[in-house]
């Protein structure tokens, strides 16, 4: 059982390895998040250079959604886990993401047609290609770190139709399934520790996310409900290397002109602990 190595969430999902309040929204909206299968990963490093190549057990098309994509296909409800499409992962960085400086690229393409329960109600395969441009940078007492994901999905709208009579689920929750998603992150942080004149971090930070799982459509036009972005500011207090306090300000856009602007406030407690 491995993580599936696309963007930052499965390197950095410790509490203490971001800095919002809670893991970042935007990539939980187009891809499982903390994204783990079982297979097998064939590690490579030269110098700098790492080089993960992965054969894993792929998505299941039937449990795509509209607001989210491909994130809930994740085969994670039930004990036994269908395998006839596997999926390939070819990720490459350049540098340490432990060490705050590093940047990298990653590629998943798989089937995700031959895992559904009710396979003959698609009859195309379901391909789905995703790339992914991540990095982070430090200089001193600065931290900045992004990523940009995007998507595509072979015959979505066949999916879309074979899922809206999914039991259970009430009409219009399949409207559209994006041919295309694409979501990003940017955050910038200052540890003040020294500024303060304490003995551990109190980092200020800068955050910008956005998401757009419905980009592109196969049929029509794709609905704008759920293309939305996020400004925030906050902080991270570490008394000590297993516990982080967190307080987060934020403003959320959304791309309908029908849908108001709303703003937040959250605060969280990580603790981290290994065995």
């Amino acid at each position: 059982r491995i993580f599936v190595p696309v963007g930052l969430g499965t390197e950095l999902h410790k509490p203490n390895q971001y800095f919002s309040t809670e893991r970042h929204w935007s990539e939980a909206s187009v891809i499982p998040q903390v994204w783990h299968e079982t297979g097998v990963n064939l590690i490579s490093k030269w110098h700098d250079l790492t080089l993960q190549t992965l054969i894993t057990t792929g998505l299941n098309s039937e449990y795509f959604r509209t607001y989210n994509w491909v994130a809930t296909g994740h085969q994670k409800r039930f004990e036994q886990v269908n395998s006839d499409d596997l999926a390939l992962t070819i990720r490459l960085d350049y540098g340490n993401a432990k060490s705050g400086t590093f940047a990298g690229v990653s590629f998943y393409t798989g089937n995700t047609t031959g895992n559904r329960n009710n396979s003959n109600k698609v009859s195309g395969n379901g391909n789905l290609t995703i790339i992914g441009l991540h990095g982070s940078y430090t200089l001193n007492n600065w931290l900045m770190r992004g990523q940009y994901l995007f998507g595509q999905l072979d015959n979505s709208q066949e999916i879309t139709n074979a899922n809206k009579t999914t039991p259970g689920l009430k009409p219009g929750n399949f409207s559209q399934l994006g041919s295309e998603a694409d979501a990003s992150f940017v955050e910038l942080a200052y540890n003040s520790q020294h500024a303060f004149n304490l003995s551990t971090p109190l980092f200020f930070y800068g955050l910008y996310q956005y998401a757009n799982p419905i980009k592109s459509v196969e049929q029509g036009n794709p609905t704008s409900r759920f293309d939305k972005q996020e400004f925030s500011v906050g902080i991270n207090y570490l008394p000590n290397k297993n516990l982080v306090f967190k307080a987060q300000v934020s403003e959320q856009v959304y791309a309908q002109s029908n849908l108001d602007n709303t703003r937040s406030f959250s605060l969280s407690m990580g603790y981290y602990f290994s065995i």
